[in-house]
């Protein structure tokens, strides 16, 4: 397994973790699936890019891995430091990192 292959899976556990831990106040991202429909949609589309980003890096699929790192780090971006962001909570930062890092090491070893 190449390097870049071991911190793609690196930061696919970074944010399998960051889905479970608080990332404003008490409410997880995990949490925040079930919340109302019209509140809860956004957190179902990370949590899906999330899972959807780790299965591709486990199938050796770098290019689309990327585009769901690059979609997470968005979404992510918008909300902390966008126009409604607000005190975030470590969850943000670790899913901010494990994006990042996708978003940079998701392509083929040489």
């Amino acid at each position: 397994m190449g390097r870049n292959k071991t911190i793609s899976l690196l930061a696919a556990a970074l944010l399998i973790i960051g889905l479970f831990v608080p990332y404003l106040g008490e409410l997880s991202l995990f949490k925040a699936m079930s919340l109302p429909m019209g509140a809860g949609i956004v957190p179902i589309f990370v949590g899906i890019l999330i899972l959807l980003y780790t299965v591709l890096v486990l199938i050796n699929q770098p290019l689309l891995a990327r585009i769901c790192a690059v979609l997470t780090l968005l979404v992510f971006a918008y909300a902390a430091f966008g126009p409604a962001g607000g005190v975030m909570g470590i969850g943000v930062w670790i899913i901010l990192a494990g994006a990042a890092l996708g978003t940079l090491f998701s392509k083929a070893d040489a």
